[in-house]
């Protein structure tokens, strides 16, 4: 797997990869300690590919409530997208 995957350390609210760069991206309890929701799903829509997967899991993520009118645009819309990606 070493020769097949690179490393980068960044930060996801501002991404160093090109638009369009990834087939896939996966995380497990990031966006929860997100500290502007809003960009690391800008962000993740601009890196993945428009027929890319996301997949992420999360124990615990603001409430939908308290969530700002954008960080809810964009909740949906990932939120759409994977249940697109799973259910057609």
């Amino acid at each position: 797997v070493e020769r097949l995957t690179k490393f980068k350390v960044g930060n996801y609210q501002n991404m160093i990869f090109k638009n369009n760069s990834f087939d896939a991206c996966y995380g497990v309890e990031t966006l929860s300690h997100a500290t502007d929701l809003n960009k690391v799903v800008k962000e993740i829509y601009r890196v993945v590919k428009p027929s890319g997967t996301c997949v992420f899991f999360e124990y615990k993520i603001k409430n939908i409530e308290k969530m700002s009118e954008r960080e809810r645009y964009y909740y949906k819309l990932i939120k759409k997208r994977i249940f697109h990606e799973f259910f057609g």
